[in-house]
């Protein structure tokens, strides 16, 4: 019973905090986040990183909208299951996620002790969430769910962000 009243408070705490939206506009993240904590990456395609409650979000923005979304906290204290589920329904547009097993299992050279890889039904968005077992230089291991939207996917690959 008290395993369900932590689960419990952990998703309500997630739900009220932490739901930076794909298409938000820096100022829309500022007041649900407070002042910026740092500017990382080059000054013409920079991440954005606030800090509420224990977890940082770091946001890239394509055309003034935020189109990929990290949001990391220590490994220490990795995302729950249900937090991971409710940061993907946040960022749903209106879609739903499924699982995408073929991706998660892709072989990489790979530092994960976790991979797990979502697309969203209607092809707006993918995500995935890396448990990182070491960072070695960069610090300890981090736990990352990474949210992108497929313009911003797109927008990358082509080379076509301010910056490349």
């Amino acid at each position: 019973m008290k395993y369900f009243h932590l689960l419990l408070m952990a998703t309500l705490f997630l739900t009220q905090v932490v739901q930076a939206r794909l298409g938000e506009t820096l100022d829309e993240c500022v007041k649900r986040y407070g002042p910026l904590i740092k500017q990382q990456g080059s000054a013409d395609n920079p991440q954005f990183i606030f800090e509420k409650d224990g977890i940082s979000i770091g946001i890239n923005f394509l055309n003034g909208k935020a189109g990929q979304i990290s949001y990391f906290r220590p490994a220490t204290s990795p995302f729950l299951d249900s937090e991971v589920k409710q940061l993907l329904e946040v960022n749903s547009g209106g879609s739903s996620w499924h699982y995408d097993e073929a991706e998660s299992n892709r072989v990489r050279k790979t530092i994960y002790a976790k991979q797990e890889c979502f697309t969203r039904d209607d092809g707006g968005a993918s995500a995935e969430r890396l448990l990182f077992k070491s960072l070695g230089e960069f610090g300890t291991a981090l736990d990352f769910v990474n949210i992108t939207s497929s313009d911003y996917k797109k927008a990358v690959g082509a080379k076509n962000l301010p910056g490349f």
